[in-house]
């Protein structure tokens, strides 16, 4: 199983499962570094096992039956390397995306962006 699909894999579980998934609105622009990268730090994550990565949520719902429908946000999550799980996750929804958003999302290998 490649890295990607055992990302995808974890997603699609973490949907038909029953998961509280965070959600936060932000009225406005959604800022990479104040709205992702705060979130993502204040996890204290272990890089050697954990993966935090995200995708444009409105992708979601294409590929996943039960995931919400969002217009504009980002699905942030992080990937458990060991246990093959989504251990955090969170969709944050805008009104729009700043161009650093942008830019990050255009990274996107099969749809998912790991950050490091």
């Amino acid at each position: 199983m490649s890295f990607w699909s055992g990302i995808w894999d974890a997603i699609k579980q973490l949907f038909n499962g029953f998961v509280r998934i965070l959600k936060r609105i932000i009225e406005g622009i959604l800022n990479f570094a104040k709205h992702v990268v705060n979130w993502f730090k204040m996890l204290n994550l272990n890089p050697t096992t954990q993966t935090p990565f995200i995708m444009d949520a409105k992708n979601l719902s294409s590929v996943i039956a039960k995931a919400p429908k969002v217009d504009c946000g980002i699905f942030a999550g992080v990937y458990d390397n060991q246990s093959e799980t989504i251990t955090e996750c969170e969709i944050i929804e805008a009104d729009k995306f700043d161009s650093t958003t942008k830019s990050v999302l255009r990274k996107a290998e099969d749809g998912i962006v790991v950050l490091s």
